[in-house]
């Protein structure tokens, strides 16, 4: 199996606007501060992070994707107009609730507003990956067996796509089958573990013990795990990975045809704001099935020509996983605030330095007042290589916090 990463390291620092009124270094520190990592901090800073929650409390992941801090909270560090926030980074000293008030002061309103420090965190996707627990998936496939071909694609240690991804996609797993339908009792019988990061461990102790079993209700399952991925409360992308060997059957009738179920059942979980990605694992599916399947999951309409995926050996399923699972990185972005209504092209957003567009096909977008999207050919390059991306925006076009 091939090494690889789902898509090219992002870096996503922190801009400052600047503004008169405050006496600072470059950094934004008051000229006479002292440097946090060289003193409280000391056992902390440079510490490897991708995110500012790697990081103790009181820093945060700074540009070169280690631990810092650019002062103390309460130590009055930052300057004029200026605190430090919770993670280390020294922000404006913000009136009720984060929108700097010019008529709380007797000074010069525009000269008196201090930098806002706007972060941003890349969305991390939720994937589950469906697996058809059918009878057929004993069958022969490439010297092994077409359930061990999935199970090692998946599980094996270091090169597994689980492997690979446990700390880029939020990843789950959900093993699928029946006894005759609804008349053998539960249906969809479902062995699960729910989507969470670095989450090899506890999908390998679930899928190594677990065997083919019976039948086929694609349909069913696609709407309960679907059910399931739509009441999940986190951001970022939501899919399902479905590898199945066979036509469906159903709940209702375990000895029947249920493509069309199966088929409104991916249509169901697109509405709800999911997508579904089929892989056929040998050719106990047809083609027309797996289009039909491939268009609902995108939604795209029943003439469509969405991909699917056909593996007819290991390599094709590692091939499949590879393509689904790590060609669209989200270029979805949260911002460590809100911005202000009617000042969204304010915001400045820069990639390597060079300024992107505002709701320019190749550039940014707002997606509501605390999420920031890359678009086109931003958005493409950001997949691959190492990149370094900023945003800021006027201290009084945003809000720090918690969105709401």
């Amino acid at each position: 199996m091939r090494n690889w990463k789902p898509w090219g390291r992002v870096v996503v620092g922190v801009a400052l606007v600047g503004a008169t009124g405050c006496s600072s270094d470059e950094n934004g520190l008051a000229s006479n501060a002292g440097d946090p990592c060289a003193g409280v901090y000391a056992d902390e800073c440079g510490k490897s992070c991708t995110e500012d929650t790697d990081c103790a409390s009181g820093l945060h992941c700074g540009l070169d994707s280690t631990c810092t801090a650019e002062c103390v909270p309460g130590d009055g560090s930052c300057g004029p107009g200026r605190v430090c926030d919770a993670y280390g980074n020294c922000v404006a000293d913000i009136h009720d609730g984060g929108v700097f008030d010019a008529s709380v002061s007797d000074g010069p309103a525009p000269e008196s507003c201090g930098d806002v420090a706007v972060t941003l965190e890349r969305v991390v996707p939720t994937v589950v990956l469906l697996i058809d627990q059918s009878g057929s998936m004993t069958e022969s496939f490439g010297g092994t067996t077409r359930w061990n071909a999935v199970r090692q694609t998946l599980m094996t240690p270091g090169t597994g796509v689980v492997a690979q991804l446990e700390g880029d996609v939020r990843l789950g797993l959900t093993l699928y089958t029946s006894h005759k339908g609804s008349a053998g009792g539960t249906c969809p019988e479902h062995v699960s573990v729910a989507p969470e990061i670095m989450n090899y461990s506890e999908i390998n102790a679930v899928y190594a013990s677990a065997e083919p079993e019976q039948d086929t209700p694609t349909g069913d399952s696609l709407h309960v795990v679907a059910g399931d991925l739509e009441a999940l409360d986190v951001e970022g992308d939501k899919i399902i990975v479905l590898a199945t060997d066979g036509e469906p059957d159903s709940c209702a009738d375990p000895d029947g045809n249920a493509n069309a179920f199966t088929v409104a059942a991916a249509q169901a979980a697109f509405a709800a704001g999911i997508r579904i990605y089929i892989i056929g694992v040998g050719d106990g599916v047809g083609a027309v099935h797996l289009q039909d399947m491939a268009n609902a999951g995108v939604g795209e309409p029943a003439n469509g020509t969405a991909p699917f995926w056909q593996a007819f050996d290991a390599q094709g399923l590692v091939d499949a996983f590879q393509a689904i699972i790590t060609a669209p990185p989200s270029c979805i972005f949260t911002l460590n605030g809100e911005v202000v209504a009617g000042m969204e092209s304010e915001g400045s957003v820069t990639l390597d330095g060079t300024p992107l567009g505002y709701n320019d096909s190749d550039g940014w977008r707002l997606n509501g007042s605390s999420e920031i999207e890359i678009l086109g050919a931003a958005c493409d390059a950001i997949k691959e290589g190492q990149h370094e991306l900023t945003a800021s925006f006027p201290c009084d076009a945003v809000v720090l916090g918690p969105p709401k």
